[in-house]
């Protein structure tokens, strides 16, 4: 919450209020080694709202996510650090405004434009395979834009957290639906 008003720029209710349910995620359900975050077998997880990009800072410090180099080697070193997220949306800094790939270790894709990183997450389950899996947070906007309508339709006003796994028998309901999302994606298979 500093961060963001001394940078006099950014959301902080987002971050504020998806903090919980994200760090329950990242705690409880997804795999990965903060000692090794380019680990091939971790699990994914992208902030395609991504002017919430403190959100995943802090969980990359809270995390203590280690950080590595452009020749991605591990350095053994906070990939974010207090005084990083103090330097929040500053020219230069580990952590700017929207999360930058191979800028700040940790982050999985840039997500800049709106919805981009729904799309970018079902490009990367396609390329990892395996059971790994990839978990989104996703804004009310971007599931209206044309780069994230064929990624996901349906689900809350509010936002809403996509698991893209490899197992087709995964059926998760659809928040505040009384449908899944299996039904949906049936009913798009057959052009409904």
């Amino acid at each position: 919450m500093d961060a963001v008003q001394q940078a006099n720029s950014g959301h902080p209710g987002t971050p504020m209020a998806l903090a919980p349910l994200v760090y329950t995620i990242w705690q409880q359900f997804l795999r990965f080694d903060p000692d090794d975050p380019i680990w091939p077998n971790r699990d994914r997880f992208v902030l395609s709202n991504g002017h919430a990009s403190m959100l995943l800072y802090s969980l990359l410090h809270l995390t203590d996510v280690k950080a590595v180099n452009a020749e991605y080697e591990r350095l053994g070193e906070p990939a974010v650090t207090l005084d990083d997220i103090k330097q929040f949306r500053q020219l230069g800094s580990k952590c700017p405004g929207h999360p930058e790939y191979h800028l700040t270790s940790g982050v999985e894709t840039t997500t800049g434009p709106l919805g981009q990183g729904c799309g970018d997450s079902v490009g990367i389950r396609v390329l990892i395979h395996d059971r790994k899996r990839v978990t989104t947070c996703l804004g009310f906007g971007p599931r209206f834009l044309h780069s994230t309508r064929q990624a996901y339709k349906g689900g809350p006003n509010t936002g809403v957290f996509l698991q893209i796994t490899c197992d087709d028998l995964t059926d998760v309901q659809v928040p505040d639906q009384k449908y899944t999302f299996g039904i949906v994606k049936a009913a798009e298979a057959r052009s409904d």
